[in-house]
């Protein structure tokens, strides 16, 4: 144990040192939910299901934000969920015929919807770092898909409408990367100050909490900075975000004694599910963008397939480690961006378990991304998975009497050190 302790403060020591990432390219859109090369394909199967169920769910959603005539900017609203209401805008003004109705309403309300989001004072405007995360992350998909469909930003009498955008990004973009101690004595806004999540700092080491949060922060803000790729600051942002969201994930999966990437979430599938809604969009967003394929990543594909291993007979994840029984709604998600992995199909069958419910949020991901491709394999049996199994690395035991949904269930767990 003193020598795993030992190895990390080494670790922490290197990384002070190591040169930041960095990718040469300018800044194109669109690249998070998908690419220009793929709208086409992604418009032309809108007439088939499930996208054209999805689709019409999308326009309905929309239609209804409309209705209710949202105050943007204003706190009568949390923050996040006005930026889930101007995705679902943007990809309605994204994928709706030019001659619909409200086609160009869909475009003007979410343009205005990140032209009014706080330019400082963010603690008042934030109830925790979690909404700053979750509304930067939406905030940066509005943007790029309607950069990426070529809105003009041309609404009513404001001037110069991108460039404030743009402006405010990157002071979002500032707050959620600034060090604590860069504010300490002076009135620069840090996220790490207003939501403390610094472990220890001596001026020289610095360690931050692993987390969900940081997770969800790093995620959003290599998200972010891309989108405002060529303003200054955001590549070396981006590339502090990158660099920490990934130690995070494998600080944050599961490895087993024996050194190998075993599967599960230090915090538990529900908390790992929170997690997901925003590190599975970025991890997309780094394969769009050419920086890394998460798919074969080890330590991913042993965790998300510890998923359907844990799975209970009615659909819902165990509920252990304080967390709740869950539907874990991205699982169509994770079939998609697995193509290669072979037992992929087991996704697709604990998706199915729960009907295919997923968070409205997540229409646009879906509809951008959901391979519809038929299953090799129905169920885990046919894959050769035995109900009852042993997987003493990832640290639980199961036991199933079949893998039907009236199956007796009981799973065994063991702390981890």
């Amino acid at each position: 144990m003193k020598r795993i302790g030992l190895m990390f403060i080494l670790f922490l020591i290197i990384l002070q040192f190591l040169p930041p990432y960095s990718f040469s390219q300018t800044e194109t859109h669109p690249f998070i939910l998908y690419t220009s090369e793929k709208i086409v394909a992604i418009k032309e199967r809108l007439l088939r299901d499930p996208y054209a169920s999805w689709f019409d769910s999308l326009i309905n959603e929309a239609d209804t934000i409309l209705h209710n005539n949202v105050e943007w900017g204003t706190n009568t609203i949390p923050r996040n969920t006005q930026g889930y209401y101007g995705k679902i805008l943007a990809c309605a003004y994204v994928l709706s015929d030019p001659v619909m109705e409200n086609h160009k309403t869909y475009g003007k309300e979410a343009a205005l919807s990140i032209y009014l989001i706080p330019r400082n004072d963010y603690k008042k405007y934030f109830s925790s770092d979690l909404e700053v995360s979750e509304a930067a992350l939406y905030w940066a998909e509005t943007y790029d898909m309607l950069k990426g469909a070529g809105f003009d930003f041309v609404v009513e009498s404001i001037e110069d409408m991108e460039s404030n955008i743009r402006n405010k990004f990157s002071k979002l973009r500032d707050y959620m990367a600034r060090d604590w101690n860069e504010g300490l004595f002076t009135s620069l806004p840090s996220i790490q100050k207003d939501f403390t999540s610094v472990a220890f700092d001596n001026g020289i080491i610095k360690v931050e909490h692993t987390d969900n949060h940081h997770v969800k922060l790093y995620a959003s803000l290599a998200a972010l900075s891309l989108v405002i790729y060529d303003e200054s600051g955001s590549p070396e942002d981006f590339s502090r975000a990158r660099t920490r969201l990934l130690d995070i994930l494998d600080n944050m999966t599961i490895t087993g004694d024996n050194g190998e990437y075993a599967g599960g979430w230090a915090e538990g599938p529900n908390y790992h599910l929170y997690s997901t809604h925003e590190y599975i969009p970025v991890l997309n967003m780094f394969k769009n963008k050419n920086i890394l394929d998460y798919s074969a990543l080890p330590e991913l594909v042993q965790t998300h397939l510890s998923l359907p291993r844990i799975v209970m007979p009615d659909g819902f994840t165990p509920p252990f480690d304080e967390n709740e029984a869950v539907n874990f709604d991205i699982m169509g998600l994770l079939y998609s961006q697995h193509k290669t992995l072979p037992e992929r199909d087991v996704f697709l069958w604990m998706w199915d378990l729960n009907g295919r419910i997923f968070d409205k949020a997540y229409l646009p991901d879906y509809l951008a991304q959901f391979d519809d491709t038929p299953p090799v394999y129905t169920s885990p049996e046919e894959l050769g998975w035995n109900p009852t199994d042993f997987y003493p690395e990832s640290g639980f035991a199961r036991f199933r009497s079949s893998w039907d949904t009236d199956a007796i269930y009981l799973l065994f767990l063991s702390e981890h050190g």
